[in-house]
């Protein structure tokens, strides 16, 4: 299906991206995780490290005037040719090893934390 890549921002935008294809027909977990005091955002599938990029932002001084899952507001971009069957939002950076339990748990089942 193509490469994973994480990418938010707008003016100012970050892409993490790794060479980790996503399979077609597989449910897998991705996480992307925001660790302002780290100056990093992190990509992760099924819990494991995919790539990461600098991040000097805080999530909660973006402008997020549109607001897209798996597709773009610009037409050049490609969109998700998939579905998402969940979406979490946390308050605060999940570690590799939350990742890795979340993922062995499968959907459906939040974190007991």
């Amino acid at each position: 299906m193509g490469d994973l890549v994480g990418r938010i921002g707008g003016n100012d935008e970050v892409t993490a991206s790794g060479s980790v294809a996503l399979s077609e027909g597989t449910l897998v977990q991705v996480a992307i995780v925001f660790d302002s005091a780290g100056d990093v955002m992190s990509l992760y599938q099924d819990g494991s490290f995919v790539g990461s990029a600098a991040w000097t932002q805080r999530v909660d001084h973006i402008n997020d005037v549109s607001n897209r899952l798996g597709r773009s507001q610009y037409y050049n971009d490609e969109e998700l040719a998939g579905q998402i069957h969940e979406f979490r939002i946390y308050s605060s950076a999940r570690s590799s090893s939350e990742l890795q339990a979340s993922a062995a748990s499968g959907p459906d089942t939040p974190p007991t934390q």
